[in-house]
């Protein structure tokens, strides 16, 4: 499936003309560390640990894994190099919560799938906007002016 997303992508670019592709590169090995347990209480004469979400870091961390982010970026620079196409990672973080329009960052932004700046009251879609954000990194790291949009 990595295989054929890569080329479809690739192809879409060289169709397009498009010569750059940014990608957010994930930190994948810090977004798989497991949560420690939380100090033993006394329940009902009973020493138990309390609850800290480890159970539900568990399944995150192995959806992560079952998607293979990182294979997939491995396959997709293979693919733009045979291409020609440049291949941009953008390590910026906060990409999701940063308003693309005023810089504003924070938490508050985001809710659901509607991105709505506190500041200046923007409001896109998370993806749409974290993608801008990525791009304009990426252009940033090139040091390309960018667009607007």
């Amino acid at each position: 499936y990595h295989y054929n997303v890569a080329n479809e992508l690739v192809k879409y670019c060289q169709d397009k003309g498009y010569d750059t592709i940014f990608i957010r590169d994930y930190d994948i090995k810090n977004m798989l560390k497991t949560i420690s347990p939380k100090e033993k209480v006394l329940r009902n004469g009973k020493l138990v640990y309390e609850t800290n979400g480890r159970a539900q870091q568990r399944k995150l961390n192995r959806k992560i894994s079952d998607v293979a982010w990182g294979g997939f970026i491995l396959i997709l620079t293979q693919f733009t190099a045979k291409a020609g196409i440049n291949l941009i990672k953008s390590e910026a973080a906060f990409t999701s919560q940063k308003c693309n329009h005023c810089g504003h960052t924070a938490v508050e932004n985001i809710k659901g799938t509607t991105f709505l700046c506190q500041a200046c009251n923007t409001e896109k879609d998370v993806d749409l906007n974290a993608a801008l954000n990525t791009r304009d990194d990426g252009y940033a790291m090139v040091k390309v002016p960018a667009l607007a949009g």
